[in-house]
């Protein structure tokens, strides 16, 4: 609050900040220290993470999960990870929750609704595009603060997170075969890489988390640099990838 109040009080001049030598520690007239950052950036690092944030398609993606689910129950290998009556009801519930959004400091996302999208991302790839996008928006809700923090690392302890990253590492790309189901299987990984990498933006929205994302930025800039090639003719992919970098190295900057 108060670097606002100097930042207003000292207006366009000189008179409400104090810059110094690059490397060493600026402060401003109420003497809070900007660890050698011009104050006037402060607001972009640490307060303002680019997100993923839109949550209007909910019902589609409910939608799209029960119209899956009724393909797995008719076919003959599908039945053993369709989802049971009682998951189905899990997965509605959470989606009443995330669009109730003025609610979210009175509602929580339980366990039960976190089994249950780990479920459906251990469906077939190509059918992991709407869980993906709901994962997104859970990541959200005030509730995945203390479900992030759970896990020692995103490497191990977190089911969901691991689930998620499978998806947003691109794989070597095979041979050139020329092929229509080539082509077909490229669109689907490209698409659920672009939503993964949604989530792990997501990651960044509370500040108790931020911690955990510094420790891992390592693994982080790995799945970026794996989407580079694809980054080219993806649009989507390519924003994803810039915002996952922006919040990764904003952050990791105020933890070295």
């Amino acid at each position: 609050i108060l670097k606002h109040v100097a930042r207003a009080n000292g207006g366009a001049g000189s008179g409400g900040r104090q810059t110094g030598k690059a490397g060493k520690s600026t402060s401003n007239r109420r003497g809070l220290s900007t660890l050698g950052i011009d104050e006037s950036v402060l607001p972009c690092i640490g307060t303002t993470p680019s997100l993923f944030i839109s949550t209007k398609n909910l019902k589609q993606i409910e939608a799209k999960i029960l119209e899956m689910n009724n393909l797995l129950l008719k076919s003959d290998g599908g039945l053993a990870h369709a989802l049971l009556p009682l998951e189905t009801e899990s997965v509605h519930d959470l989606v009443g929750i995330l669009k109730a959004s003025n609610r979210w400091h009175s509602n929580s996302v339980t366990r039960k609704h976190v089994t249950v999208l780990e479920r459906l991302l251990q469906w077939p790839s190509h059918m992991c595009y709407p869980a993906l996008d709901l994962v997104r928006i859970v990541f959200l809700h005030p509730t995945a603060e203390r479900l992030l923090l759970g896990s020692p690392s995103f490497g191990r302890g977190g089911k969901l997170l691991q689930l998620v990253f499978e998806h947003a590492t691109a794989k070597a790309a095979a041979p050139e075969t020329g092929s229509s189901a080539s082509a077909a299987l490229d669109k689907v990984a490209d698409r659920n890489c672009t939503l993964s990498l949604r989530c792990a933006v997501n990651l960044f929205k509370y500040r108790n988390a931020w911690a955990l994302c510094a420790q891992n930025n390592l693994f982080l800039l790995n799945l970026c640099t794996s989407n580079f090639p694809s980054c080219r003719v993806d649009r989507k992919l390519r924003e994803a990838v810039g915002k996952l970098m922006l919040n990764g190295e904003g952050y990791v900057f105020l933890f070295r």
